[in-house]
């Protein structure tokens, strides 16, 4: 393939240059008029900052260095820090990245394995998409296999290593016993070593990030619930097993099962979740690897290579890959489906059948959403590819349609099917929590559902509505990447072999936004999975254009948005990242947010017969150090059941209290001896739009307990009771928790009595 126009677009040529030209300014100069503002703490006052004052340097940015603005960036460590006994490329943790790459090649020798059992690999198949394949079968067998050993009680570390060490010496084996060629009959534009050298450079300080970031202290507060903390539950049980109180941890687990993994080969639940970590940031640069074979496979390498620098450059990319999402896993196994459809466009066996199951299967294990958003299209994809005749006198039967896909189900079984069963045994539901009016469940009652469910559906589906999360997903979010929109839409302008297969991405990134926005309750993470096609799309898009001069302009575009998401990403904008801090400095940030939960735990230390603190209102308990008694919003409230004479999950208005000496001996039956309530956070649910919480925990209780001896207030935060919205006022004065100074009780701990006063 050349750079010069195909002969039937010559006289096309032009228009579509004035088009690419006016689009992408067009949005670029909506992208950065009309986008979000961010917040910027200046001399005591905080500043809203746009996207344009960000670039031009207005509105104040002028007056503080790029320290003050960015943070502890990059720049500062490399020169040394400000700090030698806390900062500095010494404390890079080699220990951790080394035993990430060490597992993440056992898991890529195990994925091959299963390619050559499978027989998936063909002469025709370039290296990389071999290889992008066999990391996803290997990272899927892996997660399976720890959640089998797990549920078995077999959580060891010299298991995991002997069986990942195990497929590395036999791949080495077989790779040295069997040499092959590649003779791949894809048709393709060769790229240039300078070109792929230049997309690297462009990628490399954002991949240096990414390690650097998933290194750094958990933050955020569903990974502190349970992305982290249900792994940590299971290492510190030995075992994996139904949690009651975590709702949350009987979700698939694919991505979390590689946190446990960590913990168990570091013998430590909170640095192996720091490994864990690592492991999941690399799906992104698999990613993009992926990126480059789908270009490869379906448009050509240029354009895979330019989609696989958008797509890394992105900061959503970036801030999913250090804060242990699911999405990054999601995002990786969506996008293999879609590369594994292609693959069965291009040879319709029985084997690839399986593999796009594989693949689909594995992106549902990582989270329920991928059912609708990936199994289903792809699946009538598959359904429609064998119905499709290629040939004009070509006919297929319908025993060979069913036939394929039973294959591609059978792929899906067995990848998601373990996480299903093991619901279906612990609870009675396939897929609890969801449909439990079909299935039921264990520990979920009709309240909690009614509130599961308002809590997780779309708000309306008004057409206003539907415009303005179109502004949000292209415009609107704060790590949204220019580059995505600016050229994705050029791809309609490609070559007309290319235009088709851009419709095809196309058609999927706009069910995946249709899905989001019909299905779910439209938090922003939940659409970052479309990126990866956006990605790709947009490389075509930017190769597309012919015409030098324009062609030029465009990777300037390029190389200026690249420029500006990395200095975003480096920005606390995107998420904490400790760089080169010391691991245990650096781990006091993650303390600081759970600063009276651990003063909780202090004071139990120092009591003469420790037991258990009980949290009330917070669930983000990742940094505990012992073994803390807590639940999250849709579980089965444990003060309620405590405390109160009846307990549904429900907001019931009229549970009345037991005697405080019932009270007592029920503390004292769980060894609750201190409890730490988060007010703030009760607040926080109890906000229009959110979750709801039980209308038992109410500060007069605690009062009560107080009064009749069963409880004593150890400690007290305090926050300005006039920084609250109006809302969260009127529940303060209803509570009547304000004192005198407009300061409102934030959060307590409670020590409880043993015995009663004589």
């Amino acid at each position: 393939m050349n750079d010069e126009p195909e002969q039937g677009e010559m006289s096309n040529h032009a228009l579509r240059s004035l088009i690419a030209v006016a689009w992408v300014g067009f949005f670029v100069f909506a992208f950065f008029r009309w986008g979000p503002t961010f917040p910027l703490p200046l001399d005591g006052e905080s500043l809203e900052l746009t996207r344009t004052d960000i670039v031009s340097g207005e509105v104040g940015i002028a007056k503080i260095s790029v320290r003050s603005m960015l943070g502890n960036v990059l720049l500062d460590n490399m020169l040394g820090g400000t700090d030698p006994k806390t900062e500095g490329w010494r404390f890079i943790q080699w220990r951790l990245i080394l035993t990430a790459a060490g597992l993440l090649l056992g898991m890529l020798a195990l994925g091959r394995l299963f390619i050559r059992l499978l027989r998936i690999e063909h002469e025709s198949t370039p290296r990389m998409e071999t290889s992008v394949f066999a990391y996803g079968l290997g990272v899927s067998a892996t997660s399976l296999i720890v959640l089998g050993f797990g549920l078995a009680g077999i959580l060891q570390a010299k298991v995991f290593v002997g069986i990942l060490s195990a497929a590395v010496l036999l791949e080495l084996i077989l790779v040295f016993a069997n040499r092959r060629t590649s003779n791949s009959t894809l048709v393709d534009e060769p790229t240039s070593r300078a070109f792929v050298c230049a997309c690297l450079v462009l990628v490399a300080p954002v991949l240096l990030m990414i390690v650097l970031g998933a290194l750094s202290p958990p933050t955020d507060f569903d990974v502190r619930e349970y992305h982290l903390q249900g792994p940590k539950e299971y290492f510190q049980n030995g075992q994996i097993t139904f949690l009651p109180h975590n709702a949350y941890t009987s979700f698939p687990f694919l991505t979390e099962m590689l946190a446990l993994l960590g913990m168990v080969v570091t013998s430590d639940w909170y640095t192996g979740a720091l490994l864990g970590k690592l492991l999941l940031a690399a799906f992104a640069p698999m990613t993009a690897l992926a990126i480059v074979a789908a270009g490869r496979r379906c448009f050509d390498s240029k354009a895979g290579w330019l989609g696989a620098v958008i797509f890394l450059t992105t900061p959503w990319i970036y801030r999913i890959s250090i804060i242990a999402y699911a999405e990054g896993g999601l995002a990786f196994f969506l996008f293999m489906s879609v590369l594994a459809v292609s693959r069965f466009a291009h040879h319709r066996s029985g084997s690839n059948a399986l593999l796009t199951g594989l693949m689909c299967g594995s992106a549902m294990a990582c989270k329920y959403p991928a059912l609708l958003s990936v199994v289903a299209p792809v699946g009538l994809t598959i359904g429609w590819l064998c119905w499709k005749r290629t040939e004009p006198n070509e006919s297929v039967s319908k025993a060979t349609i069913a036939k394929t896909i039973v294959v591609f189900g059978v792929g899906v079984a067995v990848a998601v099917g373990p996480w299903l069963i093991k619901n279906l045994v612990e609870t009675g539901n396939p897929v609890y929590p969801l449909a439990y009016s079909i299935f039921g469940g264990t520990d979920w009652t009709p309240e909690i559902n009614a509130r599961w469910k308002t809590g997780h559906s779309p708000p309306n589906h008004k057409l206003t509505d539907l415009t303005s999360r179109v502004a949000d997903v292209t415009i609107r979010s704060d790590w949204m990447n220019a580059l995505l929109f600016a050229f994705a839409p050029l791809a309609l302008l490609a070559s007309l072999k290319h235009r088709r297969a851009a419709i095809g991405f196309w058609l999927f990134a706009l069910w995946m936004f249709g899905s989001w926005w019909l299905f779910t309750h439209r938090i922003d993470r939940f659409w970052v999975p479309i990126i990866p096609v956006l990605a790709i799309l947009a490389g075509v898009g930017l190769h597309a254009v012919r015409t030098k001069p324009i062609r030029f302009m465009l990777q300037g575009v390029l190389v200026l948005g690249v420029g500006f998401n990395t200095l975003f990403c480096v920005s606390p904008w995107s998420g904490y990242n400790a760089w080169f801090q010391d691991p245990e400095v650096a781990r006091q940030t993650g303390d600081q947010q759970a600063a009276m939960l651990l003063r909780a735990e202090a004071y139990n230390e120092r009591s003469s017969k420790p037991g258990r603190v009980l949290c009330v209102g917070e669930a983000a308990v990742f940094e505990a150090r012992s073994d803390v008694v807590y639940n999250t919003v849709f579980d089965l409230n444990i003060f309620q059941e405590i405390c109160g004479q009846s307990v549904s999950g429900g907001l019931d208005l009229k549970v009345e209290r037991r005697p405080a000496e019932e009270i007592r001996s029920r503390f004292q039956e769980r060894d609750i001896t201190y409890i730490y309530v988060n007010w703030q956070e009760i607040l926080r649910y109890k906000a229009p739009g959110s979750y709801g919480f039980s209308f038992f925990v109410q500060p007069w209780h605690f009062q009560k307990l107080v009064e009749a001896g069963v409880l004593q207030r150890m400690d007290v935060v305090k926050r300005d009771f006039n920084s609250l919205s109006e809302f969260d006022q009127s529940v303060i004065v209803m509570w009547n928790t304000r004192d005198e100074n407009q300061q409102y009780v934030a959060q307590e701990i409670y020590r409880v009595i043993a015995t009663p006063s004589p």
